[in-house]
């Protein structure tokens, strides 16, 4: 299945306040080679893990893939595509990944599986990462809904957290060199290759 990002809309999720990063952001994403059409989301402004958790639940329930989710704090890597096939059975494509992950009920580094499907992309089950993912329908999306609806304000539990222990039960691709990174101090964690983690090769 071909995809064309440029084609599809951004869902770019940031909070009113961040009007500094906003007008980087989408000045480094529509002066890049191919332009993303991005549509602003804004959160709600509550502090920690909460606040994100909260604002993208309500982003997923606002959006209709096929289309891009993207948080304010990524910027393109230099593995950055416009057009790409992508696997016909795929529900979401992380286009960021992590080193974080959480299977067996705890969160670590690595921790996390992947499947090989060729060399662009690896099948994920327990990655943590919500900073850029194509939706490409709406089963995985739906899911997340249904679990949205649950969460509340007084949960302990960041919602990528929840997320990632769903993935094994739909067709959840990473790819093998991220598109998209964090900024801050989670750039590293974040420019990680899965086919490096496929390869046994670390941090």
């Amino acid at each position: 299945m071909k995809i064309i990002l440029s084609d599809l809309k951004t869902h770019l999720l940031t909070i009113e306040q961040n009007y500094d990063k906003l007008d980087k952001i989408k000045k480094e994403f529509n002066f890049s080679k191919n332009k993303l059409n991005i549509e602003v989301f804004y959160g709600d402004v509550i502090k920690g893990h909460l606040g994100c958790s909260i604002s993208t639940i309500k982003m997923y329930e606002s959006i209709n893939p096929p289309c891009l989710c993207l948080e304010d704090d990524c910027a393109i890597t230099e593995h950055y595509k416009n057009e790409f096939d992508v696997p016909d059975n795929a529900d979401a494509i992380y286009l960021g990944t992590s080193i974080w992950g959480a299977v067996n009920g705890q969160t670590d580094k690595y921790n996390f599986d992947i499947k090989k499907y060729n060399d662009e992309f690896y099948k994920i089950n327990g990655m943590c990462s919500t900073h850029a993912i194509l939706f490409l329908n709406n089963n995985f999306l739906s899911h997340l809904n249904k679990i949205g609806k649950s969460y509340n304000m007084q949960s302990t539990v960041p919602f990528d957290y929840l997320m990632c222990q769903e993935q094994f039960k739909f067709n959840i691709y990473g790819v093998a060199k991220p598109m998209f990174y964090q900024k801050g101090r989670n750039r590293d964690a974040t420019s990680y290759y899965l086919e490096n983690f496929y390869k046994g090769k670390y941090l």
